[in-house]
């Protein structure tokens, strides 16, 4: 019967450590300054996050490095993410653009302000800024100036 407890408590903690990895990789918020990896890659407060619902194009990705740098640049305030997720590796996240006033909002983050300025295109598999995709084509845009 001991030998049966002391397995069942093993098991029983190795679940809960589990559960804690899984839980601590999604649904938490990074805030600090903000080091730009890529046009779709931001260091923040020591945690890497990819923006969700945002596609480089890899012809355009040099130009959308820069304009991602420059708009974090230009405010020279901390950056927040929302990280909703980790998978393949990644920590997906929706970044509040530093020049807008805070909000959960999420065409006023980062993510948003990418696709919207042409310097990104909208990830189709979230499809969440094709709405932003189709003004940045309208407007000729950044990756879309002919």
């Amino acid at each position: 019967m001991a030998s049966f407890l002391s397995l069942a408590v093993v098991v029983v903690l190795t679940l809960a450590l589990q559960t804690a990895r899984v839980l601590a990789q999604s649904g938490y918020v990074v805030r600090g300054n903000a080091r730009v990896i890529n046009g779709n890659t931001v260091v923040v407060d020591g945690t890497e996050v990819t923006l969700s619902g945002v596609e480089l194009v890899d012809d355009f990705s040099s130009q959308a490095t820069k304009a991602l740098k420059r708009r974090i640049r230009k405010s020279k305030k901390s950056v927040g993410c929302m990280v909703d997720g980790n998978w393949s590796g990644k920590n997906w996240a929706y970044c509040g653009d530093p020049n807008k006033k805070s909000s959960r909002d999420i065409k006023k983050t980062l993510n948003a302000w990418m696709v919207r300025s042409g310097n990104a295109k909208s990830d189709k598999s979230w499809g969440l800024f094709d709405a932003e995709e189709r003004r940045a084509k309208r407007k000729g845009k950044g990756l879309w100036k002919n």
